[in-house]
């Protein structure tokens, strides 16, 4: 079904692009319009390995592609953005001037110049959001004693097009001096032997924090491994993986890990304890954040949503949780005594940018 989806999709792509590079090619006065096509032929059909690449992972020739695919997807969408904003204004313009004439033809190539320009510095930026995360800082509890929890969503190692470099990340999350430090779902992206695991575990063992480095599963992780593999993997390393399960902390709070939703899991009642330590619950993705409402937890942190990553994304993200779940997407929220905290990541999927807000590391002062 996920196949018969994307090559639906991917015959929708091909039937825009046709009309526009049409158009294109008629405002340059192209003549020899067969070398023309195949020439941007070559180009607009590179993003279809990103296609194949999600379907079939963990192939180098496909990744190489799909790399190379999701940048010019993403510099095609704001090329066409641009484009379209330019052509929509300039009817408005003629509208309000009543002006008689002929219209003129509907592109131009100015037009077409400056949205090639937009869609070159758009990516730029994106690029640059994508690796200077910024840090978000959260105040929560009353207590006396204060725990510095760092925490950090949607690493997504592996996958292609990432951007992320563990060192550089892990360095950002130990110069905090947290005492702990959470890694909330999609910590990696594509079948286990396709990563270099060895590398991958040695620069997240560098994580220090006397509490402890907890990790949960995201929906990434169970796309191409089995729960019992990302077991094996996380037991090569000195991370505590939390598989539906809560653990105390110091004898002062408790954190309560769930699996995916994507995997069958527990209910949350059949997990949680009677103690009346203030609890924390991890969930990669946002929309069950009434579950842990209803346990009386203190604050639930997730990912998953990445803030759309690319605009216009955040604006269909938002709509699509509010519509399907009655819930945030993104940001800090508080419903009386219980915070919800979506962060939107520290790595990119897909395409190597963020220009829905740059990539982030979360900061929790957390009182008990």
């Amino acid at each position: 079904m996920k196949l018969v989806g994307l090559i639906f999709g991917g015959i929708l792509y091909y039937i825009g692009l046709f009309f526009i590079v049409r158009s294109i090619f008629r405002v340059f006065q192209i003549r020899r319009i067969k070398t023309g096509y195949f020439l941007m032929g070559i180009f607009v059909s590179v993003p279809v390995f990103c296609i194949f690449d999600y379907v079939y992972r963990g192939n180098p020739i496909l990744i190489f592609f799909g790399s190379i695919g999701y940048v010019i997807a993403a510099f095609l969408l704001y090329f066409i953005l641009t484009l379209g904003v330019l052509i929509l204004l300039k009817r408005i313009l003629r509208w309000i001037l009543r002006n008689p004439s002929k219209l003129l033809p509907t592109f131009s190539k100015k037009a077409i110049i400056g949205s090639v320009a937009t869609g070159m510095v758009v990516c730029c930026i994106g690029f640059f959001c994508a690796v200077m995360p910024t840090t978000t800082e959260l105040s929560v509890g009353t207590g006396k004693t204060e725990y510095r929890i760092v925490a950090v969503s949607d690493i997504h190692y592996g996958s292609t097009g990432s951007v992320v470099s563990l060192p550089r990340m892990v360095r950002q999350i130990n110069e905090k001096n947290p005492d702990l430090i959470f890694l909330l779902g999609d910590v990696f992206d594509n079948k286990i032997k396709a990563i270099d695991t060895a590398y991958f575990l040695s620069q997240l063992d560098r994580l220090s924090a006397p509490y402890g480095v907890y990790a949960i599963t995201g929906n990434h992780e169970f796309i191409n491994n089995s729960l019992e593999e990302i077991i094996d993997l996380y037991r090569q390393s000195s991370l505590k993986l939390l598989l539906d399960e809560e653990v105390s902390v110091n004898n002062q709070f408790r954190i309560l890990g769930r699996i995916d939703v994507r995997h069958p899991r527990k209910e949350i009642d059949a997990i949680v304890t009677s103690s009346e330590l203030p609890l924390i619950v991890l969930d990669h993705q946002p929309q069950n954040y009434r579950d842990a409402q209803k346990i009386s937890s203190v604050l639930q942190l997730s990912g998953h949503t990445h803030n759309g990553q690319i605009f216009p994304g955040n604006w269909l993200i938002w709509g699509l949780n509010r519509l399907l779940y009655q819930s945030e997407s993104n940001g800090f929220h508080r419903y009386g005594n219980f915070s919800l905290e979506i962060t939107k990541g520290y790595g990119t999927w897909g395409f190597p940018f963020r220009l829905t807000g740059n990539s982030e590391i979360l900061e929790i002062h957390f009182w008990v």
